[in-house]
C-alpha cells in the first residue's frame, strides 16, 4: 500500500510538471508565432518528436516564419522598426509578463525573436543568425532594438 501511494504521489508530480512544461512551450509558441492556433501546432508536433521539445518549437516556429523574417530583417537593416511606435503608454498596464508579452507582440518579428531567443532561450549570437537565416550583425541591430524599446516600458512604469 504504502509503494502505491508513493507511485501515485510521483505520478502526481510528473503531470503536473509536464503540465507547466506544455504551458511553457505554448507560451514560447505563442511569443514566436504571435499566433495561437500556429502555436498549439508546433507544440503537437514538438511533443510528437519527443527530443530536443524546446529546440523543435523553435526550429518549427523559424521554418514557419521564414518568409516574413525577411521582410522584418529588411525593415531593421534599414533602421525603420527601431522606433516605431510602441510606448508602454500605448499598453497602459502594469509590467508583468502580459506587458511583456504584449510589448513583444507589438514588435518587428525580427526583433522579437531575437529577443527570444538570444535573452529568454539563451543562444548565441551566430545560433540565432542560423536559425533566423540573417546575418550575426544584424542580430546585434535587432537586439539593440529590442532593449531599447522594453528599457522605455519599463522606464515608463517606474
Amino acid at each position: 500500500m504504502e509503494q502505491s501511494v508513493d507511485l501515485t504521489m510521483r505520478a502526481g508530480s510528473t503531470g503536473h510538471h509536464l503540465a507547466r512544461e506544455v504551458v511553457e512551450l505554448f507560451c514560447l509558441a505563442q511569443i514566436l508565432t504571435g499566433d495561437d492556433e500556429a502555436a498549439i501546432a508546433l507544440v503537437m508536433k514538438a511533443m510528437e518528436s519527443q527530443t530536443a521539445v524546446r529546440r523543435t518549437v523553435i526550429e518549427a516556429a523559424c521554418d514557419l516564419l521564414s518568409p516574413e523574417i525577411k521582410s522584418a530583417a529588411q525593415r531593421v537593416y534599414d533602421g525603420s522598426s527601431f522606433h516605431d511606435g510602441l510606448t508602454a503608454g500605448s499598453l497602459g498596464v502594469a509590467l508583468n509578463f502580459e506587458t511583456l508579452r504584449s510589448a513583444l507582440l507589438e514588435m518587428n518579428l525580427l526583433i522579437r525573436l531575437v529577443w527570444v531567443l538570444r535573452l529568454a532561450e539563451g543562444y548565441s549570437t551566430m545560433e540565432t543568425a542560423k536559425l533566423l537565416h540573417v546575418e550575426p550583425w544584424l542580430v546585434g541591430k535587432a537586439l539593440a532594438a529590442a532593449m531599447i524599446r522594453l528599457a522605455s516600458i519599463f522606464q515608463s512604469q517606474s
